[in-house]
């Protein structure tokens, strides 16, 4: 079904609407950033709105009696877009959803309209160009592509030699040295002279760990944790540089090869992250196999799935589950409707997938318990009931009855937990979770979570989606980076910078400024790269190309863990998702000889 856009009278209307909740927004955003004493990085975001605004005049001027063919697809796109900025204004100015700003819906919907037309349009043009009639690239793709990236990345390497080091594995390193950290305050040890915990991977703690012991053996500390960081970017390097080789086997033209291949370079995140000691880097890169894996089997005409990619497939999944704690929600998700395609391969996939659930639950449940590791506390699974909680206490507390706030007490610090909420992390409120909580105190709360559900739902909705519409809006910006120094770990690891201050501040000037040049920012904006992500799966639902769908999932899923995670707008928490689309689209843009699409 087409519609055609051709009332003059109508366009004229929808631009004027167009224009006015283009102004509203920009108010309500300077406003905001005005009271963050943020104003000038976010007037940036503004100048790219304000550019495409200014183009899409320009086009309905010159193309004002033409008329515009627009399908559902398209349709639906552009109110998708239109509810994210929205929602996202909302929340980011008024900390609710607020009935007034819906005129944005119909004001953005007009907009998205003509630049998602247009887009597609370009995109058909660009399938049916004729490709670069260069042999010698297309055979070489993977070799250019190695040593493309190892230049490319050496000046990062150079400057922030041996690593970046976050908050976060800096603690790992301490446990993997048997330091106390306040992880080991999270839970009840198993054994109090056993400070490592499972609340980060142990395996990956280990790993880091290992790498530094062996430095600090052979030359010194700083050695042993680029020892960590040469390995993870070689693989690194590797799994991206394949990706290229396996786009081009299904048919992907050189010209994206070569678009892919300069976004690895130059986009910051990629070798900032290979400097960057978080298990988020080894899982995403794990994540980019899987699709590819997933992809060669759904693909694939053989009948009969081979034993080498069913091993392939088992090792991923598992080092996926074992390198982050999620992952086997990931896996566990993914079994069904991998088994339900593969009809003739039921027996394979249940081995591969039984195999993999089966040496999880007895490496956490059997193998961590015999070493005294202590499993990660409950509270890092309860991050979104705690956020309502917190904010049910800071609007609602008249309707909490005595009785009720003894049974949130018994979980959380009731006293310190209205004064903590933070609507964008949920972190300072599980900081008050208590060691002493048992069964019956957690059934007790969560009878009193379900009365605030049902006496106030629209504070448990505000309360979410409060802390997950940066992953949906293009407006919302967050740092994306790691390029501070962490001295987490002084006095017990001898780790230091170079000398060279001035290439680490230039460094972490290009990739502040990418975050917010016009157009070019939406390569490093996460809301960008989860749309294409929905595009894409709309697009195979229309088609009815469900089973494609399945390479989709480990995104998806990724997706709903950045819903349900402590923070909004974390980019490493996108990861999977922002690593695997260059490959997604690539794939998607194919058609083979049937006209089937690939992705």
């Amino acid at each position: 079904m087409k519609t055609y856009i051709q009332s003059s009278l109508f366009r004229f209307l929808m631009m004027i609407l167009t224009a006015i909740s283009f102004s509203v927004c920009y108010i309500d955003l300077i406003n905001v950033m005005i009271k963050k004493n943020n104003i000038y990085l976010h007037l940036n975001t503004c100048l790219i709105f304000s550019i495409c605004f200014i183009i899409f005049l320009i086009i309905n001027i010159f193309l004002f009696r033409k008329k515009i063919k627009v399908n559902k697809y398209i349709v639906i796109l552009s109110i998708l877009m239109s509810i994210f900025i929205y929602i996202g204004d909302s929340y980011r100015t008024y900390d609710t959803l607020i009935s007034t700003n819906i005129i944005y819906i119909f004001g953005y919907f007009y907009f998205f309209l003509y630049l998602f037309y247009y887009l597609i349009n370009i995109i058909k043009k660009w399938k049916q160009e004729e490709d670069i009639k260069n042999t010698f690239i297309r055979k070489h793709i993977f070799l250019i592509s190695i040593i493309t990236l190892v230049l490319g990345w050496a000046i990062y390497h150079i400057a922030f030699y041996p690593m970046i080091l976050s908050k976060d594995p800096s603690f790992q390193l301490l446990q993997a040295l048997g330091e106390r950290t306040k992880y080991s305050d999270y839970s009840v040890l198993l054994d109090p002279n056993v400070n490592i915990t499972n609340h980060h991977p142990v395996l990956h703690t280990l790993f880091l760990g290992s790498c530094l012991k062996l430095g600090r053996l052979l030359v010194n500390d700083n050695f042993g944790l680029y020892i960590y960081v040469f390995i993870q970017s070689i693989f690194m390097i590797f799994t991206l540089s394949y990706t290229l080789v396996f786009m081009k086997k299904y048919g992907v033209k050189t010209r994206y090869l070569l678009i892919v291949l300069c976004l690895y370079t130059f986009l910051p995140f990629f070798p900032l992250y290979s400097l960057n000691a978080n298990k988020d880097v080894y899982f995403s890169l794990f994540i980019v196999w899987l699709v590819m894996i997933l992809f060669s089997i759904i693909y694939g005409k053989e009948k009969q799935i081979s034993i080498r990619k069913c091993i392939l497939l088992f090792v991923i999944l598992l080092l996926m589950s074992l390198f982050r704690n999620n992952g086997i929600y990931l896996v566990c998700l993914l079994f069904p409707f991998v088994i339900y395609y593969l009809k003739n391969n039921r027996l394979k996939v249940l081995t591969v997938f039984g195999l993999v659930i089966v040496l999880f639950f007895s490496y956490t449940n059997i193998l961590l318990p015999y070493f005294k590791i202590t499993p990660g506390s409950d509270r890092e699974k309860l991050s979104v009931f705690f956020q309502q909680t917190a904010r049910y206490i800071k609007y609602n507390e008249k309707d909490l009855s005595k009785k009720d706030k003894k049974y949130i007490n018994k979980v959380l610090n009731y006293k310190t937990v209205k004064r903590k909420y933070n609507p964008n992390l949920s972190d300072p409120v599980k900081n008050t979770y208590r060691l002493t909580v048992t069964k019956k105190d957690m059934s007790n709360y969560y009878k009193v979570w379900f009365k605030g559900l049902i006496k106030h739902p629209y504070t448990y909705v505000d309360a979410t989606i409060n802390n997950t519409y940066g992953y949906f809006d293009p407006l919302e910006k967050h740092w994306y980076v790691y390029t501070d120094y962490c001295d987490v770990v002084n006095g017990k690891i001898d780790y230091h910078y170079n000398s060279l201050y001035e290439l680490r501040k230039i460094i972490s000037i290009y990739g502040g400024v990418m975050h917010y040049v016009p157009i070019i920012s939406l390569l490093t904006s996460i809301s960008f790269y989860v749309f294409i992500l929905l595009s894409m799966s709309i697009y195979l639902l229309f088609k009815k190309k469900y089973k494609y769908l399945i390479v989709l999932n480990p995104l998806l899923v990724s997706l709903l863990v950045c819903i349900s995670s402590p923070a909004n707008t974390y980019f490493r928490y996108a990861m999977p998702i922002i690593f695997s689309i260059p490959l997604v689209v690539g794939l998607w843009l194919v058609i083979d000889k049937n006209r089937n699409a690939y992705l």
